[in-house]
């Protein structure tokens, strides 16, 4: 390693270039690792060759609204494709087409700097990015409003001359489309741009069937109030992700600042249950759940508890537990499973104090079975009342070798082959030495799934993992024609 890195950085950067190519960009993600010089040489090379296209939309779809390491990996990629647009790949070619396109014609306007526009708005066009699917823009659901995206850059900039003009346009809040930013009410508010929602606010209350002196020499399309409910409720919802109490008591009293004059009306009401999701801090989640009372979602604050286990916000999670919800989660929900996901060793910790069970048996639908079954090779036993979406499982694809010793010490089956032989595919596909060695070393890993481990290694190219598995089977057999050989 030393050798290669004191070879002239264009040298090195070739022959890093050939490894990657050889051994895919998944295995050079998973090997960037070695040392802080090493991962910033592979990490430019992926950049400058443009070879993540293929990952880039299915990653964004997966991250929570937050900065996280892996987040911060996924925006740098997407600023670099769409501030160097030259080679486009035929792999979301249309999002990053959209995304320079929308952020030109900013610059434009405003003459600010197009990397800084560019680096700022992938943020929140990443949490949008399960709209950009080839399904989607089939199915004619994505809009391709252009005012529409602009209003949205505009309100998370704060750049309120060009709000101003683009309030002018009568479809500049439609309804029903998916959108390439999520809801400019919502990304004013998350950023903070008050007098943003000052201008929102009239302008809302002008398309308002209730609205009174209205200047009739402007034709105004007036809104249902279907609609108006929707967009009311999406100024709780920006609060609430905000985690701002003071904000959301003036969004939903803005009368009086303290309290509802009144039934709840409906738009109220899902603002309220739609912020209680969003919301990250326990101070705004109580402050919600007192006003919805009875009526908050059971189900709701149980998916909750799963989103918080997996980002680990071990706060929320110790208070929807003190809060009585059911440390089981819903069937496709599993806290466990989610911070096992996650590589949350606090909140596994958390979880299993509290009782969880670390083999806690979830459905498997025919078609997640049918799914399973070929990329095992054969039917799991007893898959009535389990899935390979098992706490051991998430653990081993996570890389966390003490989550899987944690799960263990706390009663978790390995002699289960939707347990223990779905661990060791797991940690042979992503390279986890450590985690391959310590399954294998329990002994109770089945031989048929040290087999297919070892096909796979083979048929994938895991060389590192090929050679680990031969020793093991060799070693495995042999043991067992000596324990044969004693019993019969």
């Amino acid at each position: 390693m030393t050798l290669l890195l004191n070879l002239p950085p264009e040298l090195f950067q070739m022959i890093l270039l050939q490894a990657v190519l050889v051994r895919s960009p998944t295995r050079a993600l998973r090997l960037r690792l070695v040392c802080k010089q090493f991962s910033q040489q592979v990490q430019f090379v992926l950049f400058q060759r443009q070879l993540l296209d293929e990952g880039l939309l299915g990653s964004m779809t997966r991250l929570e609204w937050n900065h996280c390491e892996r987040a911060k990996f996924w925006h740098s990629y997407f600023v670099q494709r769409t501030l160097n647009t030259e080679n486009r790949s035929h792999l979301n070619s249309h999002v990053i087409s959209r995304m320079r396109m929308i952020a030109e014609r900013i610059c434009e306007e405003t003459g600010i700097d197009l990397k800084t526009t560019i680096e700022a708005l992938c943020w929140p066009a990443m949490y949008q990015a399960h709209h950009f699917s080839d399904a989607i823009r089939e199915s004619g659901r994505l809009s391709y409003n252009l005012e529409r995206d602009l209003l949205s850059a505009a309100a998370y900039l704060n750049l309120v001359p060009v709000t101003r003009r683009l309030l002018q346009a009568d479809d500049c809040f439609e309804d029903g489309n998916t959108t390439f930013f999520p809801s400019p009410i919502i990304l004013a508010t998350v950023a903070g741009n008050t007098h943003i929602l000052e201008l929102f606010r009239d302008y809302i209350h002008q398309h308002s069937p209730e609205s009174k002196g209205v200047d009739n020499s402007v034709t105004r399309r007036i809104w249902n109030r279907g609609m108006i409910d929707s967009i009311e409720q999406q100024f709780i919802e920006g609060a609430a992700m905000l985690d701002d109490t003071k904000l959301l008591r003036s969004t939903i009293y803005p009368t009086n600042g303290t309290r509802i004059t009144g039934p709840m009306d409906l738009s109220t009401f899902k603002g309220i249950l739609c912020g209680k999701d969003r919301a990250h801090s326990v101070e705004v989640n109580e402050y919600l759940g007192d006003l919805l009372g009875e009526k908050a979602s059971v189900h709701s604050s149980a998916s909750m508890l799963g989103k918080h286990a997996r980002i680990g916000n071990i706060k929320m999670v110790r208070f929807l537990l003190d809060s009585g919800i059911d440390i089981r989660g819903i069937s496709s929900c599993v806290p466990l499973v989610e911070a096992c996901r996650g590589g949350q060793e606090k909140i596994v910790d958390l979880l299993l104090e509290r009782g969880a069970e670390p083999d806690f048996p979830l459905n498997i639908t025919a078609s997640e079975l049918r799914s399973w079954e070929h990329r095992l090779g054969h039917a799991p036993i007893s898959y009535h009342k389990e899935t390979f979406h098992s706490a051991m499982g998430m653990a081993a694809k996570a890389g966390s070798l003490s989550i899987v010793q944690r799960l263990i010490n706390h009663g978790a089956r390995l002699n289960h082959p939707m347990k223990g032989d779905i661990a060791l595919r797991y940690a042979v596909t992503y390279e986890y030495t450590e985690i391959v060695r310590f399954l294998l070393g329990s002994g109770v890993i089945s031989l048929y799934a040290r087999r297919c481990s070892l096909k796979y290694a083979t048929d994938k190219g895991l060389e590192s993992m090929v050679e680990l598995l031969k020793c093991d089977l060799a070693d495995f057999e042999a043991k067992r024609v000596v324990k044969d050989s004693k019993t019969s």
